[in-house]
């Protein structure tokens, strides 16, 4: 996104450089990938059984997530049989016969008292060619009154000789959903004490032959209430077991209704494959995205990226690489391509398991694809922290600290500081609190509360703003 210069600085400086990530408002891109979260010490059998699902998963892009999550924790588990069991009661209904029958029989090993499991390792031998094992389950479990009904459908199907008789083909071969959607809207409403990202001047100083001339300017920050709406829709495809492709398409807009001149608004349209292991997961996305409204010159951007993430331990270490090009709609010359690096590393918090802390580092450059730019190629670097967890009665809580470098290889104007080499630093700070409503009857409505503060710092003054905003309002997903 641009950095904003002052109506009354602008046409002295010409043109104001593109630094990706830094700006506050709108994220452009936001990846939507997700990531395998370990939810255990090795040490805590108490904590591995947390990672099983508290509600069964609906559906095949939840029942596929579910299953990466406990593919992460898993190797911390192995002497948990009822972790395991429902591990391979996911593969087995996700049509994974054989990768279910590894964890079933390695949960009935440790328990083989375990009625479910026992269940499911018959369907699992029976998907494979193997019947023998389900019809004596069924035969030894024909009198009992306590098998679910969905599994009794399975154990003792009808047909039109016997009530319970055993037919001819094999068995635990359910149709499988390998289609799904998932739509989302959301509207927040809050307050902004810096809506254009200004500086506050009152003077600039700028640098000519004759010597330094202070020109005097008027630039404050606009502020003021302010709305964002958002809706999106997302479709998932499974072909095979450890496959998903996804595509969706996101919408996103901010109005300021006593300063129209700040409004944004963005669409984005994205791609996703993911293919996945036992302990590894790998990801390769595009995504196409246009932001416009009067706070900037509308640009178009075009990404795509590579990830490769592997269990370590309990933790989720994690490798990517994006590529964006931007393209502006008037102003080629600040059109530019961005290269960057990302190494992730996310674990669960010692003695509190409930709760997932990461840290990334991110580098790269920003290559203008004009000599025209100011500043020339740009050095990028990233740093962040983000905390997350549940503080009771469900409601989340998640911290980011960020910390956004970039500078200039060029000097970015003959009349700023005689030519200096720009440096900006941005640092960012967010806080959201989430609650979801669905325990008073509103299933898939959450309320939630947003706080962030930004501070960029220069050493050109015209960079330079701060900017605090606060936000609150309803996400219902379906």
């Amino acid at each position: 996104m641009q950095h904003r210069v002052p109506r009354v600085a602008a046409a002295l400086v010409c043109c104001v450089a593109v630094a990706p990530g830094l700006a506050a408002m709108p994220a452009a891109i936001d990846d939507p990938s997700l990531h395998a979260v370990a939810r255990a010490p090795a040490t805590r059998p108490e904590v591995c059984a947390r990672a099983a699902p508290n509600v069964w998963p609906s559906g095949v892009p939840a029942r596929r997530e579910q299953i990466e999550r406990l593919a992460v924790v898993v190797r911390q588990c192995m002497e948990q049989p009822d972790v395991l069991a429902v591990l391979g009661a996911l593969y087995l209904e996700d049509g994974d016969a054989a990768q279910a029958l590894i964890w079933l029989e390695r949960a009935l090993l440790l328990d083989p008292g375990n009625l479910g499991a026992q269940a499911d390792h018959a369907l699992a031998l029976a998907d494979l060619g193997e019947p023998a094992a389900l019809r004596e389950l069924s035969q030894l479990w024909r009198t009992r009154g306590d098998i679910p009904t969905a599994l009794r459908t399975k154990l003792f199907p009808l047909d039109s000789r016997s009530a319970y008789a055993l037919p001819s083909v094999r068995f635990g071969q359910p149709e499988r959903q390998t289609f799904g959607v998932q739509g989302d809207i959301g509207a927040l409403i809050g307050y902004e004490d810096n809506l254009d990202r200004s500086p506050r001047l009152s003077e600039l100083t700028l640098s000519i032959p004759d010597g330094p001339f202070v020109l005097p300017v008027t630039s404050v920050p606009r502020k003021g209430r302010a709305s964002m709406a958002s809706a999106g829709i997302q479709m998932a495809y499974a072909p095979t077991g450890g496959t998903i492709l996804r595509t969706g398409v996101q919408l996103n807009a901010r109005r300021a209704t006593s300063q129209q001149t700040t409004d944004w608004h963005q669409g984005q349209w994205s791609f996703e494959w993911v293919q996945r292991g036992t302990w590894w997961r790998a990801q390769a996305d595009a995504a196409y995205a246009r932001v416009g409204g009067p706070l900037n010159e509308p640009y178009r951007l075009q990404r795509t990226g590579g990830a490769a993430e592997v269990s370590v331990w309990a933790c989720s270490a994690k490798l990517a690489y994006v590529r964006e090009a931007r393209k502006q709609e008037s102003t080629a010359s600040l059109d530019a391509q961005s290269m960057v690096r990302v190494t992730s590393l996310q674990c669960p918090v010692p003695y509190v398991p409930s709760w997932n802390a990461s840290v990334s580092v991110n580098s790269g450059e920003d290559r203008p694809r004009s000599t025209e730019r100011p500043g020339g190629l740009q050095r990028l670097s990233a740093r962040v922290f983000r905390l997350s967890g549940s503080v009771g009665f469900g409601m989340g809580f998640e911290l980011s600290v960020r910390t956004n470098e970039v500078r200039d290889t060029e000097g970015y104007s003959i009349l700023l500081d005689n030519n200096a080499i720009r440096r900006l630093t941005l640092r960012q700070t967010s806080v959201e609190i989430s609650q979801p409503l669905e325990p008073w009857g509103w299933p898939g409505l959450i309320a939630t509360l947003q706080w962030q503060s930004a501070r960029q710092t220069s050493n050109l003054q015209l960079f330079a703003y701060r900017a605090d905003t606060v936000y609150g309002g309803l996400r219902w997903s379906w």
